[in-house]
């Protein structure tokens, strides 16, 4: 798989949330807590030789047992990569965007969704372990 032999070059230099925006629509909702829809937006570019970030945007509704909207959530993470093989094309660094790097990501979106649930005062809510496939791809 393309995305593996980037991800076999690169290591993580930075990783951090970079956006955050939640609405609470439903401050009491009946258990339990889904995913509605999830909507993943990876972007991936070059910022220097040897250098290529990349930023997941998760789109999220969240539905309570009556399937009434709950929660609206976008949440970006962004991460920094150095790659040992600069000759790597945009190819294949799109393929790492949509699967490499999404692996990386998605733990960290998990433990964010399930700590600002919490915190909002709702049931604590985990993604799947595994990222979403067929997310959208935007350069």
């Amino acid at each position: 798989m393309i995305s593996d032999g980037v991800a076999a070059k690169s290591s993580i230099v930075d990783l951090r949330m970079t956006h955050l925006s939640t609405d609470l629509l439903v401050r009491s909702p009946v258990r339990p807590l889904s995913v509605g829809s999830q909507v993943v937006i990876p972007v991936i570019s070059r910022a220097s030789d040897g250098v290529f970030s990349y930023h997941a945007t998760y789109e999220l509704d969240v539905r309570d047992h009556r399937d009434r909207k709950v929660l609206n959530a976008t949440i970006t993470m962004s991460a920094v990569f150095q790659i040992a093989d600069e000759s790597v094309s945009d190819a294949a660094l799109q393929a790492f965007a949509e699967y490499g790097a999404l692996d990386v990501v998605h733990p960290y979106m998990r433990e964010i969704l399930h700590n600002l649930t919490n915190r909002m005062g709702i049931p604590s809510l985990l993604l799947d372990v595994k990222p979403p496939l067929g997310s959208r791809l935007r350069n």
